[in-house]
């Protein structure tokens, strides 16, 4: 072979070497990239973790760990409060799955705990030890009374004892007399969609 196809021969590997390893880099990265869920797919699956439409709305069972558990595991505390104070168990369950998604342990960013998301001084003044907030039992029962509490109220009208339930009976009292509904530009629209979110899962339960 002659020189000159040597040094032609060398310099086209010499051009081609690199091209082939950065060829063989971009695709890896580009697999790498898509080895990632995509946002749309992210969104959905925390859509269905948080506010999926079944009351096993997280894996685990909260009882044991840290993990969120299934609503339908506090059917019988559910029941008996619901008995005890007249609301429909159905209710109950919608509640707790847009307040807690079943998590015993859940706080709000202004103290709001438990299953049914109380704030300690409710809490307290149903006659509860605020030390106790997040026993499920206990959260259970008094957040059904408190419910049962909006309902009476409202004269049973279930919008508005849930509207109560979430901003409190002197603002659902005045935005029941002023609007006639929840509108949703009220407080950055949470008391819409928290009640939006509980009666369509009522619908469906």
């Amino acid at each position: 072979m002659g020189v000159g196809k040597v040094v032609g021969c060398g310099v086209i590997a010499a051009v081609l070497l690199p091209l082939s390893v950065a060829l063989f880099l971009v695709v890896g990265l580009l697999a790498f990239i898509q080895s990632f869920p995509s946002p749309e797919l992210v969104a959905a699956a925390t859509d269905h973790l948080v506010g999926g439409e079944s009351w096993a709305v997280h894996g685990g069972d909260q009882r044991g760990g840290n993990s969120f558990g299934s609503l339908a595991s506090y059917a019988s505390e559910v029941a008996a409060a619901s008995e005890r104070f007249g609301v429909d168990p159905r209710l109950v369950m919608a509640v707790m799955r847009q307040e807690s998604g079943g998590n015993p342990y859940a706080t709000s960013a202004v103290g709001a705990a438990g299953l049914m998301q109380l704030m300690p001084a409710t809490f307290a003044s149903m006659g509860y030890d605020p030390s106790r907030i997040y026993e499920p039992s206990l959260n259970i029962e008094a957040g059904t009374r408190y419910l049962s509490s909006t309902l009476a109220a409202f004269g049973g009208d279930v919008y508005w004892a849930v509207a109560a339930y979430n901003a409190g009976g002197g603002q659902a009292r005045w935005l029941k007399d002023t609007y006639g509904y929840v509108p949703a530009s009220f407080a950055g629209g949470e008391t819409f969609r928290f009640v939006h979110s509980v009666l369509t899962f009522l619908e469906g339960a």
